[in-house]
């Protein structure tokens, strides 16, 4: 048992307070047609997974900024500097810093596992930690179901 995958939460837009976008609930690749757009560093597995989908849909964004972490991308975010495609993590945190975060389909799940190491098994206390932090997972899910949902 070297890796167990936990529930893979959304990717959410983030988008500057203000900007035209935070008008609509729901966000598609479409609508980011021309949009500065700022992209976490090439050749990680994220921003490969973002540019597929535009790719896939034909969207040109002009991406001019590209940035390692994603607490970089949302502070850009909030300086009105481009808009995004962010772990719903980090999207909450910078909610009350000037950004808002919009559902985005189609999906692009933020996958990630636990990792022990493979010459003992999980101690009692880390298997815990993961079923805690499974649970989270899934309360965040049906949070931001409910969040994004229309009315």
């Amino acid at each position: 048992l070297p890796s167990l995958r936990l529930p893979a939460p959304a990717r959410v837009a983030v988008l500057p307070t203000g900007h035209r976008l935070t008008e609509k609930e729901v966000l598609e690749p479409r609508d980011f047609e021309g949009e500065t757009f700022i992209s976490l560093s090439a050749g990680s597995s994220s921003r490969h997974l973002v540019d597929q989908v535009f790719h896939r849909h034909d969207v040109r964004r002009v991406l001019r900024v590209e940035t390692t972490l994603s607490e970089i991308m949302c502070g850009m975010v909030s300086s009105g500097l481009g808009v995004a495609i962010c772990d719903p993590f980090t999207a909450r945190e910078f909610s009350t810093r000037g950004v808002v975060a919009r559902r985005f389909l189609p999906r692009i799940d933020f996958e990630f596992s636990a990792v022990f190491p493979a010459q003992r098994s999980p101690s009692p206390v880390a298997l815990d930690l993961v079923e805690t932090m499974r649970k989270a997972l899934a309360e965040l899910e049906q949070e931001s179901t409910r969040d994004f949902a229309p009315g």
